[in-house]
């Protein structure tokens, strides 16, 4: 395809194609060595256009698979025309037809729809060029199937066989998302799970468990940049970026099983059984959760699980332990109450056995029933006294500051050094049960979420730069109130 790297310059120049040496070479090497050029980067940076110039150069075309989200083999490869396939059936007239040799025909290329990948195959005296456009989306079934491909060049299909190609395309795939590299001896990550509890009945009908509950977790998953910028001491103070280990490439995504994370608890439970009308169960949790990395390898200012490739590696990747502290969903202190009481009063109750259908249908049964990167520095405690806090500062906003003397490559601040508001919510529900006979009865629910209206806030805005550092910006719903009318038959 290009006979010299000077060729593959020329060609891209004269398809009004223009990049630097560095790509150049990749995609010579690429061509040369019958190997895929993956391609990476945000949507409309020329990833696209780069495998139609490389087509334009080479004199062919363009087999292009768009991939999305659960795609699978037969958009890729293709399948048999049934239509076509009974057609040919009706219009055979030999009754002593070889029935072995009309499956195999029946199976053969001639009545299957090809695919972009099979297509890509089959080009007899010149390589296409096969775009394989955002391979981000697939699952790992269909990666699998790539593999078969890309590395053997063959496809494996059910009733046809093995294809192999007949000139090897050049491939260009392309990912809107940074991939990231693995070590490829992955060990095996392990949780040990640890409780002990003790069951007490206090009275008849009322129970009361305590327990421990604890977890460690090894060699969990975690990310690490292997190509981060040596960090210079300058004899002023500040530091400044120094050459990278690996030369002539950005940062390096690496995978790792290393991660380390702990959970420690004391859990109470009272349950109180069904007796007089009441059931209850409260339960009190005190815990905490460590770990070293962070709780999603896909966690980013726009949120868990949306991957913008830089948020989940640890901010100095020399000093891993740094990054130790409380995990984002850890919460020390946790208290839920809920209960079901069916009040005493009404027809055939403690109150108003004697009561008439009429005074039944006023008042019957009521049931009631309830990251981690470019860190600050920490000049002080963060923490406001509680009289202190507000909503347009929440924590003490003069403990943070920017490294200096500028610029410093990183901050002394732990991992979770600090604690949003808390979260208390009463939820309750009032039910009405009217009986129409033994086996219909209509029920009138009233049902109250937060029904104390608190306000429940966000987190705070933790951007150092921002204007509203420090404030909370958001807050849950208040009160609501729904009313439900239910016929049970």
């Amino acid at each position: 395809m290009f006979s010299s790297l000077k060729d593959v310059a020329d060609k891209l120049l004269a398809a009004a194609y223009v990049i630097d040496q560095t790509v150049l070479s990749v995609i010579y090497l690429a061509a040369k060595m019958r190997r895929p050029l993956l391609i990476e980067g945000p949507p409309g940076c020329g990833k696209t256009e780069l495998a139609y110039a490389v087509a334009r150069t080479a004199e062919t075309v363009v087999e292009r698979l768009q991939c999305y989200v659960g795609i699978n083999e037969e958009k890729a490869i293709g399948k048999f025309d049934e239509a076509l396939q009974k057609l040919f059936l009706e219009a055979g007239t030999d009754g002593n037809r070889d029935w072995e040799a009309l499956r195999q025909k029946l199976h053969g290329l001639e009545f299957f729809t090809k695919g972009p990948l099979l297509r890509a195959l089959l080009y007899e005296n010149k390589p296409c060029v096969l775009l394989v456009d955002e391979i981000d989306k697939v699952d790992q079934e269909f990666e699998a199937l790539l593999l078969e491909v890309l590395s053997d060049w063959q496809l494996s299909i059910p009733k046809l066989g093995t294809v192999k190609a007949n000139t090897v395309p050049f491939v260009v795939l392309t990912s809107n998302e940074e991939r990231r590299i693995g070590d490829p001896n992955q060990r095996s990550p392990y949780i040990q799970q640890l409780n002990f509890g003790i069951q007490r009945e206090l009275t008849p009908n009322l129970l009361l468990d305590v327990a421990y509950v604890g977890n460690k977790g090894a060699k969990l998953p975690g990310l690490r940049n292997i190509n981060a910028a040596t960090v210079i001491e300058n004899a002023n103070g500040t530091q400044s970026a120094g050459p990278r280990p690996y030369a002539g490439f950005g940062d390096i995504q690496w995978m790792e099983n290393r991660v380390l994370s702990n959970y420690h608890s004391l859990q109470i439970g009272l349950e109180k059984r069904f007796s007089s009308g009441l059931s209850a169960l409260a339960s009190y949790t005190w815990g905490k959760a460590l770990t070293e990395g962070a709780d999603h390898l896909s966690t980013s200012f726009a949120g868990p699980g949306v991957d913008i490739g830089v948020f989940s590696v640890p901010q100095n990747t020399n000093d891993l332990k740094a990054e130790r502290g409380p995990t984002e969903f850890d919460v020390k202190h946790r208290l839920v109450f809920s209960y079901v009481y069916e009040l005493p009063w009404g027809r055939n109750r403690h109150w108003g056995r004697s009561w008439k259908r009429t005074a039944d249908l006023l008042l019957t049964v009521l049931n009631l029933g309830s990251d981690r990167i470019s860190r600050p520095n920490l000049l002080g405690d963060p923490e406001l006294p509680r009289s202190q806090r507000t909503v347009e500062r929440w924590f003490n906003t003069d403990a943070f500051t920017v490294p200096s003397p500028a610029p410093q490559a990183f901050g002394n601040a732990g991992v979770g050094i600090m604690r949003g508001p808390g979260l208390a919510n009463f939820d309750f529900s009032i039910a009405k049960n009217v009986h129409l006979d033994e086996n219909r009865y209509v029920q009138f629910r009233s049902e109250l979420f937060n029904a104390f209206n608190r306000a429940n806030f966000g987190p705070p805005d933790i951007r150092r730069e921002a204007a509203t550092f420090g404030r909370i910006l958001t807050a849950g719903n208040g009160r609501i109130i729904q009313f439900a009318l239910k016929v049970y038959f």
